[in-house]
């Protein structure tokens, strides 16, 4: 399947190399028999798909081929002499220089692959490289101070070059003075130390299967383990139901059910009250062995007087005055009258 797709993916659309791609690498390195047919594989990935590749295709390759020891060797050879090619693609080069400058030494007793070809075949890409590449490729020659120190001479011109050391990018340029004073200052233990080979990097969930979960949430479900799946599926079990206390035909022997239905005292609004451990009270006997008397007894408590409700009653009539009945009469029977009238105001009312 995965060389079928490889063919495909020459003349395939534009639009669906990059999710092809991916599901290439993933396919790869699920069902490899074999890693150097993986290795294999994923280099010829790079070379017909080079732009379309992610930086987890190739970050994946390393860390299975640095975690693989007996891929190494293997891998190291392979990337050589894919970089023999007159043009290679920029990700090539970054799989190349990184696996040459861990394990460029496994292959460095072949006058073919010796130490100074591998550094010439490497930085003859040098200056078509992007700078995040040429720091990569920079970190690969200094790590050839170390395994090669026959060809030290001639990684210290390539540092001390204006185009290195004044490059305007600080990145770059901080690199190349740190690894030329290194080179310099540094002895023999000090460089193995600080360039030893890479660890093995922790086992975790592959970066090819986080970025495809990106790019396609629904397929999580996929590689989701059935116990994952069922769990989410089944409803969430319902808890016990408490037990119920016998009915009131039960035996009266039992004494759960006497306890259960045993009568409660009623508070003083009428709800039952809960019911209280019964208290003992110390006899006189008792209190003259440590000769203390007995406390009085607390007042009780008086209960709370309970109040009928103030149900409102109806305001009573107003009563008038005897003039203002006067003037009201006068008005109910004739068209016209004086209703209020002092000194300053009078107020009438003339209904012709």
């Amino acid at each position: 399947i995965v060389q079928e797709l490889l063919q495909y993916l020459e003349k395939a659309d534009y639009s669906i190399r990059e999710a092809l791609v991916l599901k290439i690498a993933i396919l790869s390195e699920k069902y490899a028999s074999d890693y150097s047919w993986y290795v294999d594989t994923i280099l010829n990935l790079i070379r017909l798909a080079g732009d379309y590749i992610s930086e987890e295709v190739w970050y994946r390759i390393i860390q299975i081929v640095v975690n693989k020891q007996e891929v190494q060797g293997y891998a190291a050879k392979t990337c050589f002499e894919a970089l023999q090619a007159p043009a290679c693609h920029e990700n090539m080069i970054k799989v190349g220089g990184y696996i040459l400058g861990e394990f460029g030494n496994l292959i460095a007793g072949d006058t073919r692959s010796s130490p100074l070809i591998q550094f010439q075949l490497l930085h003859s890409k040098f200056p078509f490289c992007s700078l995040t590449t040429r720091s990569l490729l920079l970190s690969t020659y200094v790590k050839f101070i170390n395994l090669y120190p026959e060809i030290k001479t001639h990684i210290q011109g390539v540092f001390e070059q204006d185009g290195q050391s004044r490059n305007s990018d600080l990145e770059l340029q901080q690199r190349a003075i740190e690894y030329l004073k290194l080179s310099h200052k540094a002895d023999v233990d000090i460089l193995a130390t600080i360039f030893e080979v890479m660890p093995v990097f922790p086992e975790k969930d592959s970066l090819l299967l986080s970025k495809l979960y990106q790019t396609a949430p629904w397929m999580a479900k996929l590689h989701e383990s059935p116990e994952t799946q069922k769990r989410e599926t089944d409803p969430e079990p319902v808890a016990a139901a408490r037990p119920t206390p016998p009915s009131a035909g039960g035996d009266a022997s039992d004494p759960i059910y006497a306890q259960v239905n045993k009568p409660k005292q009623a508070s003083i609004f009428g709800s039952p009250a809960a019911a209280t451990p019964p208290t003992t009270t110390p006899t006189a006997n008792e209190f003259s062995l440590i000769d203390v008397s007995p406390a009085p007894a607390p007042a009780p408590v008086p209960a709370p007087s309970v109040t009928a409700p103030v149900v409102p009653t109806e305001p009573a009539p107003l009563s008038l005055s005897p003039e203002a009945e006067q003037s009201f009469k006068r008005f109910v029977i004739k068209n016209s009258g004086v209703l209020y009238e002092n000194h300053a105001l009078q107020i009438g009312v003339n209904r012709s």
